[in-house]
């Protein structure tokens, strides 16, 4: 075939699928004596643009931030993903994390304006990409990723880096962590084996760096994911060497990690459970700061409907944390704490409450009352908190209002919210809350 022929059929081709839908975004945060952030975006299909700016304080000088993202090139703030975060934070994770399922990347974050700029060019989408970005405290990486997915879910990836983090010193805290990394190159990879097959999940991670000041180190994670509907139980193993230097130059405080959940769903509620256990690692630290961590964790959601529409949200938790030191004590801490919500159209109200053995009881209530009419929807909350042993009130009033016809939508949302000591009754500040979107299709 001709390439003037080929050139006009795909043209035509063009002409006859339907154009990805265009959404326009404009928004912008902030209130009294505190940080400023306006944003401008622009969305289509899996481009997406945004632009805004970042006042941290009254009188300080606004920062700019832009970021884009498409299936071929992302530049701007951006965040580690997948095999990548795994290795930027070993052993940091716990069974059931959405680390395990992300693909490997850097991804467009704007969430924060702090994010650090970096840029990610893929000539092949999902398969083969090269990245650069700046690091936390100075410093740079660069690097490359690859992916293989010959069925989806199920496959391998990883990435290679070099990166010069800055040195992390020897500040007066230096006991309480393990050796800072001194500064110098770093030579950094992880590869990762995925695989799905419906009922059975697992993730296996294994990673390797060197530097020229340090011995070479590794970490590996296994993360083992079981279905039965209506049961999900997640199990991670993690073991991490001392000397493991993570490309922004921090090593791990654990040394092995042992994680399992369970979530069990249903129609009218959820039930979670969660327990770990986790090593600190030998050799760094003074003796008195080693020692074993034990955390459990209880949550559960209940949905019960009343009379007519009425409905009636029950949440419970509680959580355990024991220390256990070398000489054999123990220091546990324990909270637990309940909240119900109530909703019986147009009235929402709310009401928890707290226990633990660090902060003693905290109380809150709150209530929402919302219209909705004609693509109008108007809302006025307020909130109480009582924050135990500080003996710290805060109380809130927000309004908010949104309008939204088939292409057009605008919402601002105002809002004070106040804070003072309760004895002796010091005024630490009021908040001003002001958002404001708009948004086209």
């Amino acid at each position: 075939m001709r390439p003037a022929r080929l050139l006009a059929l795909l043209l035509l081709a063009g002409r006859c699928l339907p154009a990805p839908a265009l959404s326009v975004d404009v928004s912008s945060s902030g209130g009294w004596n505190q940080d400023q952030v306006s944003r401008f975006q622009l969305r289509s299909g899996d481009v997406r643009f945004v632009a805004g700016a970042w006042q941290p304080a009254p009188f300080e000088t606004a920062r700019l931030f832009a970021g884009l993202s498409t299936p071929w090139l992302r530049a701007g703030p951006l965040s580690p993903a997948g095999v990548i975060r795994e290795a930027c934070n070993p052993l940091g994770f716990q069974a059931g994390s959405d680390v395990f399922l992300e693909r490997s990347g850097l991804v467009l974050d704007t969430s924060l304006p702090t994010r650090l700029p970096g840029v990610l060019l893929m000539p092949a989408p999902r398969a083969l990409g090269i990245f650069y970005q700046q690091l936390p405290r100075g410093g740079d990486w660069m690097g490359g990723m690859a992916g293989f997915f010959p069925v989806p879910g199920t496959g391998a990836e990883g990435f290679l880096c070099v990166a010069r983090p800055a040195g992390a010193g020897m500040g007066d805290d230096w006991t309480a962590d393990v050796a800072p990394f001194v500064g110098g190159r770093v030579l950094c990879g992880a590869g990762r084996l995925v695989l799905d097959g419906g009922g059975f999940g697992m993730s296996a991670t294994f990673g390797a760096s060197g530097s020229e000041t340090s011995v070479p180190g590794t970490f590996i994670h296994l993360h083992v994911t079981a279905r039965v509907d209506p049961l999900t139980v997640f199990f991670l193993l993690g073991r991490a060497d001392p000397s493991f230097i993570s490309p922004s130059g921090s090593r791990p405080r654990d040394s092995s990690l042992l994680s399992a959940a369970a979530r069990l769903e249903g129609e009218a509620g959820e039930l979670v459970v969660r327990l770990s256990r986790s090593v600190r690692q030998p050799g760094f630290l003074p003796q008195e700061f080693l020692g074993d961590r034990m955390e459990a964790e209880l949550r559960a959601e209940r949905v019960l409907a009343l009379a007519g529409d009425a409905l009636l949200c029950v949440e419970l938790d509680a959580g355990k944390t024991l220390q256990e030191w070398p000489d054999g004590s123990q220091e546990p801490a324990v909270q637990c704490g309940a909240a119900a919500t109530l909703r019986i159209a147009p009235l929402s109200v709310e009401a928890g409450v707290r226990q633990s053995n660090g902060d003693g009881l905290s109380t809150s209530a709150g209530a929402r009352v919302t219209l909705d009419r004609y693509g109008s929807l108007a809302a006025l909350e307020g909130a109480v908190l009582h924050a135990g042993r500080s003996s710290t009130q805060s109380f809130s009033v927000i309004g908010s209002a949104k309008f939204s016809r088939r292409t057009f939508s605008l919402a601002l949302s105002a809002g004070v919210d106040e804070v003072r000591f309760n004895a002796p009754r010091q005024d630490l500040g009021k908040r001003l809350l002001v958002l404001f979107q708009v948004g086209t299709r």
